[in-house]
């Protein structure tokens, strides 16, 4: 990822002559375990800025300066120095032999290793930088293509069928949790990775990050509007020029996060909140605190106001009980029963 980050800084600096030796490119990385079958696949999504922030000439504020073209000449010179820095890395860490990496080297259309600059999202675009990131930081599984079949059989449907035809996998509930518990990621190591102008230590970073954000957007716009028109800085745009964007997308109204209650009454099917014996739901009147008036309260109710021990931790079962009759009845796998 370093290696990667790196040939990148270095070919939108070339592309950018105009800015100043000490701009740094703005890149954060996200550090993917799965893939899409709920199998390890280690890699990583980096998303970087088109262009490079350095100091301003006030030096409290950062200016950005926009990457010109990204030529087919410079990509294929990025291409060319991932391949020969990754694969020394390769070589160094003793993970190929030195033999099979020169013969790699001598591979057309450079073995394997391509970039692509074709997609940019515009500054404006703040939904579709928005799906991108979220893309990006997905889940290692999508809880809408999870099923179950007889509560003793986890159905779990692909996103795209495997090259053998498979579209679903049908696991036992001991199998999808040893899946689940193979992406863990590993403790004390991060899984967004900043770099550049943002990276934790840069002293670019309060002045970028001051500068993001619809604020800043439409600041930048301002400035943008009066240099097309001639104007300076100080004056006033006529008051008939609208500076909203040429393609607009609406706001998406954010969905908020479930309550406890119905997350708790989606899982043990009932309602936390409705009384037992009036069926009607129940309203906040005081928060107890005091430990002596909570003993008295339990006790006049009938609980026990001791706290219950803790029973010890224990491994899941090695074996389980898989016997099933002699005939197995027959399932239509693409007919999935919806979720429970």
């Amino acid at each position: 990822m370093r290696i990667f980050l790196r040939a990148v800084e270095e070919t939108i600096q070339q592309a950018t002559p105009e800015a100043p030796t000490q701009a740094r490119v703005a890149a954060v990385s996200f550090i993917q375990r799965f893939g899409s079958s709920l199998n390890q696949h280690l890699h990583f999504h980096s998303v970087a800025a088109d262009g490079l922030f350095g100091p301003a000439d006030d030096e409290e504020e950062s200016e950005f300066y926009q990457a010109g073209e990204l030529t087919s000449e410079l990509l294929d010179r990025l291409t060319e120095t991932l391949r020969r820095k990754i694969l020394r890395y390769l070589v160094n860490h003793g993970l190929i032999d030195e033999i099979d990496a020169q013969e790699m080297l001598t591979w057309q259309h450079h073995g394997g290793f391509s970039v692509d600059a074709s997609v940019c999202i515009p500054e404006w675009d703040r939904l579709g930088l928005e799906a991108l990131i979220r893309y990006c930081a997905r889940h290692p599984f999508a809880e809408s293509r999870l099923t179950y079949i007889e509560s003793d059989r986890v159905v779990y449907r692909l996103k795209s069928g495997n090259t053998d035809g498979q579209t679903h996998l049908i696991l036992s509930p001991i199998e999808f949790i040893q899946r689940l518990a193979q992406l863990i990621p590993p403790p004390r190591v991060h899984r967004n990775v900043y770099y550049g102008a943002i990276a934790p230590n840069c002293r670019l970073r309060p002045y970028v990050i001051k500068q993001a954000g619809p604020a800043a957007l439409t600041e930048l716009t301002l400035k943008q509007a009066k240099e097309k028109m001639g104007l300076a800085q100080t004056q006033q745009l006529p008051t008939d020029i609208s500076l909203q964007p040429e393609k607009q997308t609406a706001e998406r109204k954010r969905k908020a996060s479930r309550a406890w209650a119905m997350l708790l009454a989606r899982i043990y099917e009932v309602l936390p909140l409705i009384c037992n014996n009036c069926k009607q739901p129940m309203k906040i009147v005081a928060f107890v605190t005091h430990p002596q008036t909570i003993k008295t309260i339990l006790n006049a109710i009938g609980e026990d106001p001791q706290l219950p021990s803790l029973a010890k931790p224990r491994a899941p079962p090695e074996e389980m009980d898989c016997t099933y009759p002699d005939t197995e009845p027959e399932y239509d796998y693409n007919q999935v029963p919806a979720t429970w």
